[in-house]
């Protein structure tokens, strides 16, 4: 089954960043979710596609210096 993983930076002073996980939604959901984050918050959100019970390496983001 595949999964969606909704991420966005959530931080907003001048130098960083901060990733947060906002869900982990199905096909049938994510619009939907998507959709309701938005009017919710003002990020710019990033899906990233899972497989279910399978490991992966997904890079989500960061900052270093």
């Amino acid at each position: 089954m595949r999964l969606y993983v909704v991420s966005a930076d959530t931080y907003n002073a001048s130098w960083g960043t901060q990733i947060s996980i906002f869900g982990v939604f199905n096909e049938n959901h994510l619009a939907d979710a998507l959709k309701e984050l938005q009017q919710k918050y003002n990020y710019n959100f990033e899906v990233n596609e899972a497989n279910l019970n399978e490991c992966t390496d997904i890079y989500l983001g960061g900052y270093l210096e």
